[in-house]
């Protein structure tokens, strides 16, 4: 059996560690970012992101599938949906989004 102690990256959330991210965000809004593994190259990868209340994203495609948990706070997408505290969301490739943050969100 594989030894996996070389092979495993554990990250315990804490509320550091955030920097600024530059998004030229449409209300523009403060939003910051904690990077884990995201491939700015690629496209893809896990990182927590923290928006502040009012923040609208740029208008944006997904070229590959996308998916967030939301760990506080209120995302609503541009056909007023809304994801909340605790859900985990998939959202498919070549779909389109614009989101606000009602609240400060982290996700």
């Amino acid at each position: 059996m594989i030894q996996l102690y070389n092979r495993r990256i554990v990250t315990r959330f804490v509320n550091t560690g955030f920097i600024r991210m530059q998004m030229g965000s449409l209300s523009c809004g403060q939003v910051w970012w904690k990077n884990f593994s995201f491939d700015e190259k690629i496209g893809q990868g896990n990182y927590l992101m923290k928006k502040a209340p009012g923040t609208s994203s740029n208008p944006n495609i997904h070229h590959v599938p996308e998916e967030l948990f939301v760990f506080e706070g209120v995302l609503t997408d541009h056909d007023g949906f809304s994801y909340r505290i605790r859900e985990f969301v998939n959202l498919f490739a070549l779909d389109s989004a614009i989101s606000r943050t009602l609240r400060l969100a982290v996700f």
